[in-house]
């Protein structure tokens, strides 16, 4: 199977293959967009040029789809006969050629449209080029969908993988409902099924950016039954907040429940309409008014607008040049200095002498650093702060105990934002833990998180379901090692076709049964288990106390429980404990006859991070013996 997850974004959007018949492995996933060759950025503007005559067909397949990208590079080859151009790099080399061409029309961020307030018939949004006219939403969409299509396809053809097309599973990210409506939902759904067909799941984005994350970082994803974590999901077009809560589902997987933390009428849930993009539109207007402050000049407005028009290719250097200061560690220093560009300094100087005088002999402009991030970034800030500090406050009043803060997107290299975060955060949660990327990298947590998901969905890796420690109940069996075998070969047949729908035949069994006989182990559990079952400790810690009846397979003389605690991965014994007779073991000798007794998990006592408590108890809950657990921070995929 071939896992192809598209993370169709506010401003930037990519796609990421994973190859089919492998395991899944971030480091091995195959990116589509790798803007400018940067791997550390690995998606595209969403921002495309068309041709009016593809927007006017009345139908469109893959065939009508010539693509001029970063994926279908070759000027010569694709550029002449292309009616789509899709890559910032490509659009640059040809702007000149567009932006006067009125066969060519530029759509810019179109899902924006969708967040509009007020927008209650999204499958009738029309979309607004940059000549003014209109054309349909969906119309846009299905056209960028078949572009996604057919590079993503040229990308693996490339990389010499060969599949039909129902071997591929589709996934595309959609932002969750707590923060998004039905409707814009399920016109994305309609498009996406026109174009992919069947096999095609919506990804939830704040779910595929919390996982996403913890991949990136190598971090061991740890899910516990009920945790809340606010997902801060920076992006260009929007920060959108939402809150995330950990379910156990009656399967053993782990998926999450967002949580809208209304309060009255209020919904601070609601994406924060800021981005990194009001950031750039509210630098242009701080830069133009820089150069004509003082200077006597009536319009500033035109000192970029007009060079925009003269030359839309040196506004794209002029972006670039900004876009690498604005993370940096420069803009917070008392002096700002920034280089717009040859090109705009010499249309400058041409243009508006006044302002030219602005330049320093090294081209530069010399910014108040104060007044900069006054009028530039605060205004954002502050919106995107006030929108976390409402839904903290909501959280907080319903008593809910918010245990972490994932950061995703690219404002969130903003680190003097993540920092206002931060500390707005731990006034309401002293304890909440951070968790982001590695500094200095966007590098597709969406993207990642959700092909993550796709992948685990259909495979035997149950979606979401962790690495789990496995519980071995043995006893002599009346020395009937024949009958214990024998019962084991029943139950992996028994397993293997109830989890995966895999018929096992004797000889498979025997191998398995051979394998794993060592530990008597074998790797599945479900919640309800008999004594020479293994035990699936799913909920260990949790946030009550879990007891599970264990109890003999058949009536007769037994003389203790043996219990070992093992990883799932290859049996590896994951526990050691002093008091534990074996390594991950440990025995109770409950005398004879007896019918049922509870393995019970305590987390309420369990006072020191990294360690469960639990202890064998008689039927009635009487507490036999105690044990702890070190190391629990283990568990994870």
């Amino acid at each position: 199977m071939v896992y192809i997850t598209f993370d169709f974004g506010s401003s930037n959007s990519g796609a990421v293959l994973n190859a089919q018949g492998k395991e899944y492995n971030p480091a091995e996933l195959i990116y589509v967009h790798e803007q400018y060759g940067n791997k550390n950025y690995l998606k595209q503007e969403t921002v495309f040029w068309i041709k009016r005559d593809l927007i006017e067909k009345s139908s469109i397949s893959d065939d009508d789809i010539n693509v001029f990208s970063c994926v279908f590079y070759d000027k010569e080859l694709y550029f002449n006969n292309a009616n789509f151009i899709w890559c910032r790099n490509q659009i640059k080399e040809t702007i000149s050629e567009l932006a006067k061409n009125k066969e060519w029309v530029r759509i810019q961020y179109p899902k924006m449209e969708l967040y509009k307030l007020g927008n209650n018939s999204p499958a009738k949004t029309r979309i607004r080029a940059n000549d003014g006219t209109y054309f349909p939403f969906v119309r846009i969409l299905k056209i960028f969908f078949h572009v996604v299509k057919k590079e993503c396809l040229h990308r693996a053809s490339e990389a010499g993988w060969v599949f039909t097309e129902e071997e591929i599973n589709w996934g595309i990210t959609v932002p969750g409902l707590a923060i998004w409506n039905q409707e814009a939902v399920s016109v994305i759904k309609e498009v996406a099924h026109t174009v992919f067909g069947d096999k095609v799941t919506l990804l939830s984005e704040p779910e595929s950016a919390l996982i996403g994350v913890g991949l990136l970082e190598n971090a061991k994803l740890d899910f516990v039954k009920g945790r809340y974590s606010m997902v801060v999901d920076l992006g260009g077009g929007t920060a959108d907040i939402c809150v995330m809560q950990e379910t156990l589902n009656s399967d053993g997987t782990t998926t999450f429940d967002e949580i809208k933390s209304t309060e009255g009428n209020k919904d601070p849930t609601t994406s924060e309409r800021s981005g990194g993009n009001d950031i750039d539109m509210a630098f242009i207007s701080f830069f133009c008014w820089y150069l004509a402050n003082e200077t006597g000049i009536d319009d500033s407005v035109s000192l970029y607008s007009r060079f925009l028009l003269d030359d839309p290719r040196g506004a794209m250097d002029f972006e670039d040049h900004w876009r690498d200061l604005k993370f940096s560690d420069d803009i917070h220093k008392p002096t700002v200095y920034f280089s717009p560009g040859r090109a705009y300094n010499d249309w400058l100087k041409t243009h508006c002498q006044t302002a030219a005088k602005k330049i320093s002999e090294y081209g530069d402009f010399q910014l108040d650093g104060e007044e900069l991030r006054k009028k530039v970034f605060n205004p954002i800030y502050d919106n995107i702060i006030k929108s976390i500090k409402e839904n903290l406050r909501v959280l907080k009043n319903n008593n809910i105990s918010l245990d972490v803060i994932y950061f995703a997107g690219g404002l969130s290299l903003d680190k003097e934002l993540k920092k206002l975060i931060k500390s707005l955060s731990v006034e309401f949660y002293p304890y909440v833990k951070f968790v982001e990327t590695s500094t200095g990298s966007v590098s597709g947590a969406v993207q990642r998180g959700g092909n993550h998901i796709a992948v685990n969905k259909e495979t035997l890796i149950r979606r979401m379901a962790r690495k789990t420690f496995y519980v071995q109940f043995a006893n002599d069996f009346n020395g009937k090692e024949n009958d214990l075998r024998a019962d084991f070969k029943a139950r992996i047949r028994s397993d293997y076709y109830e989890r995966f729908g895999i018929w096992l035949s004797d000889s498979e069994i025997e191998q398995i049964l051979n394998d794993q006989w060592k530990n008597k182990i074998i790797n599945y559990s479900n919640g309800s288990v008999h004594f020479y079952s293994p035990l699936c400790l799913r909920f260990a810690p949790v946030t009550q106390v879990q007891s599970i009846n264990i109890c003999p397979l058949r009536p007769g003389k037994q003389t203790e429980v043996a219990i070992k605690v093992f990883s799932s991965d290859k049996n590896f014994m994951l526990f050691k404990n002093d008091d534990i007779t074996e390594v991950g073991g440990f025995e109770y000798d409950f005398g004879y006859n007896w019918d049922t007794a509870k393995l019970v998990f305590d987390p309420i006592s369990n006072a020191v991070e990294g360690t469960a408590l639990f202890y064998l108890a008689d039927e009635n809950g009487k507490k036999l013996k105690e044990f702890v657990i070190n190391n629990v921070s283990k568990r994870g995929f």
